[in-house]
Parts: C-alpha cells; structure tokens; sequence
C-alpha cells in the first residue's frame, strides 16, 4: 500500500486500486468511478465505487489491471453469497504441488471442475524462470571455465619449470605412465589439502549468513518497481550444492593435467634433461 487505507468487511464500496490502473485513470482518493458488470445469476450489478487505497507491487501488468473489493461487499453486490469461482490452496512445500494436485482431480471426480497448479496458471512466469536459469547456468559455466584455464596455467607453469626434472627421470627409466602417475597424485595431494580446508569455512560462512542474511539499507527502496520488497541478500545453505561443487573442482583439477602432460612428453628425454 501507497496511499489510502487497506480493505475491511466495513469497507462497503470502497475500491482498492492499483497504483498503474490509478494513473491511467487519472483518480486521486476519494474520487469515485463507475462500475457496470453481470452478477452470478446473469442480472445486471452496477454501483458507484470510491478509491480509498492504492498499492504497488512491481508487477507492472498487474498494477495496470487490477483492483479489489471487499468481500462482503462484493457478495451483496454480485449475489455470489456461498459461491466462488476459484479456490485457493496455498502448501507447505512447492515441490509436492503436483502429487497434491492429482489428487484434489480424483477427489473432484467432476469434468466440470479443473484443478490447476501455479505453472499452468502463471505459464509466463514460469517460462521468465527457465530463460533465468538457463542464462545462470550459462554463467556459472563461463565461470567454472575461467577457473579450470587458471588451474591449468599454474599447473603448467609448475611442470614448465621442472622440465629439467623430468628429463632426468625419464632418463633413468620413467616411463610416460609413471609421469603422469607422478603428477596425479601430485594434484590429488594439492587438492584434497585446499579443498579439506576451504570447504568447511565456506560452508559456514554460507551457513552463518543463511541464519543472518546480509541487510543492504535502500536495496528495496531501490528496486521495488521489479518486485524486491526486502533490504535482506539471503544465502541458500545446501550440503548437495557443496558437494557437487567439490567434486567438480576435483574433476577439473585432474582435467588440468592433461596438457602439462602431454606438454613434457613433447620432449625427447636428452633433450628434456639439457633444457634450461
């Protein structure tokens, strides 16, 4: 709410409008609108309405269209006492919603009744949802990307700088397995040692602010016509997402092996020994 005042059973004629709808109009409180409609028994309901509240919720086509009434108002004026047209249910848990939806229909037992979850209903935003994940998925890859070219520049400028090294070895009998056994465990050591110890104190710094969410005086203030309606930046603690996170940093630390590898068996083993 904006301006004005909320809805009550005492209301009476009193409209509750959306701040676009109100512009469009061009109404201020207090300013009255004519309305014309049909009632549920075909008849004709009419009535004169008086703008008593304004609200916004960053929903642009929604504050553009729509307005509300009281209940009790609108039974006397609709003839629509005991009636509805829709019934809500609101659950617990999201992703139960369409096992509990199969069986509201087979209790319903009607093909003049239809029960319908929020993806059918709010197709738009759930299409807007997907085109949102599938760019944060794209950019989560360009960043696991740009990660795993750092991992593997250092991991060849490490193997660079020992060419010598392994020259000597390859001499003295070395075969090209055993190279790359040398630098697997190499990384499998590194890795494990900074995973075992980066892991846990991110996780609890994720968890400390999923309890205490980070408050940016304003952000709401800033961004409520796209909907943000908290100063809050809330963390999601997850134990699967730390787990698929370190083995895919696992994952791309043996990747990075691959062409310091194939890099030092590029030399010839006299060759590799002499290199300065």
């Amino acid at each position: 709410m904006i301006e004005g005042e909320f809805l009550s059973q005492s209301s009476e004629n009193c409209l509750y409008m959306g701040s676009g709808l109100v512009q469009r109009l061009g109404m201020k409180l207090g300013d009255e609108v004519a309305f014309v409609g049909g009632a549920s028994d075909n008849s004709f309901a009419a009535d004169i309405f008086k703008l008593c509240g304004v609200f916004k919720t960053g929903l642009f086509e929604f504050d553009l269209s729509t307005s509300f009434v009281s209940r009790s108002y609108f039974d006397t004026l609709m003839l629509s006492q005991n009636k509805a047209s829709y019934i809500t249910v609101k659950v617990d848990d999201l992703e139960n919603v369409d096992a509990i939806n199969n069986k509201i229909i087979e209790v319903l037992g009607d093909e003049n009744l239809e029960s319908l979850t929020w993806k059918t209903l709010m197709k738009t935003m759930v299409e807007a949802m997907e085109v949102d994940n599938i760019f944060g998925y794209i950019s989560l890859g360009m960043f696991l990307i740009v990660i795993f070219f750092v991992i593997m520049i250092y991991g060849f400028i490490n193997v660079s700088s020992r060419i010598k090294e392994f020259g000597v070895l390859r001499c003295i009998g070395l075969g090209a397995e055993n190279i790359f056994n040398l630098l697997f465990y190499e990384i499998l050591i590194l890795s494990s040692f900074a995973i075992f110890l980066a892991a846990p104190i991110a996780a609890a710094i994720c968890y400390y602010y999923s309890l205490n969410p980070i408050v940016i005086e304003g952000i709401a203030e800033m961004y409520k016509d796209y909907g943000i309606i908290s100063d809050e930046i809330p963390f999601d603690f997850s134990l699967f997402t730390i787990a698929w996170n370190v083995l895919l940093i696992y994952a791309l630390n043996f990747l990075s092996i691959l062409y310091p590898y194939f890099y030092i068996n590029s030399f010839e083993p006299i060759e590799a020994s002499r290199h300065v």
